[in-house]
């Protein structure tokens, strides 16, 4: 099993397993209902003290735009290759770091497509996680990304977590197991913002 290095340091295993494969063809040739499962070995937290000391920014906010990011083209066969995502990020309220509510951060996201050679692109999902969508509702733990081409990125993989229409957060997958995502998950914004404080 070869591995890859993605943005934010991640490698992901090439072995793309094609588990969550819908046999459904889109009629437009940029589309599918097919999906790639990529398993994904990364760093994870301990603990929520833990990420916030690495993280220099702590957010709350909407996606605004959710864009085309960097392509990493195939090292084999030409035409093909991951395309990202980059997504805008409007800051709600701020947790922690030298930013202001109104402000937006941009945040490249590894987990976009997989281009072929006719432009069909196919989503995909790494260790299960959703893909991030104009409109979502989320607290991210952000550091400065490793590649200088973006201003932000995620500290780990459970440094994006859904803010529910309660308040609470969510995992935006459930093969999270660290301390830090076991944490917080359940946890709402101002208690996160009042562990912080403390």
């Amino acid at each position: 099993m070869s591995k890859r290095h993605h943005p934010y340091g991640i490698a992901l295993a090439t072995t793309l397993l094609l588990v969550a494969q819908s046999c459904t063809s889109s009629t437009s040739p940029s589309t599918t209902q097919r999906t790639i499962e990529v398993e994904a070995v990364a760093s994870t937290f301990e603990s929520l003290e833990a990420m916030a000391q690495a993280s220099e920014i702590i957010v709350e906010g909407e996606i605004i735009e959710v864009a085309d990011g960097r392509f990493q083209p195939h090292p084999i066969n030409e035409g093909e290759g991951d395309l990202g995502l980059s997504l805008t990020i409007e800051i709600a309220s701020v947790l922690k770091g030298d930013v202001e509510p109104g402000e937006t951060v941009t945040v490249p996201w590894a987990g976009g497509y997989y281009v072929e050679p006719d432009g069909t692109r196919i989503p995909l999902v790494i260790n299960g996680q959703a893909h991030p969508e104009v409109g979502e509702n989320s607290l991210w733990f952000l550091g400065p990304h490793p590649d200088g081409g973006a201003t932000w990125g995620l500290v780990a993989f459970e440094g994006r977590l859904l803010v529910e229409d309660n308040g609470e957060l969510a995992l935006t997958t459930h093969r999270l197991d660290s301390g830090a995502a076991l944490e917080l998950n359940a946890m709402t914004v101002d208690e996160v913002r009042q562990a912080l404080s403390n």
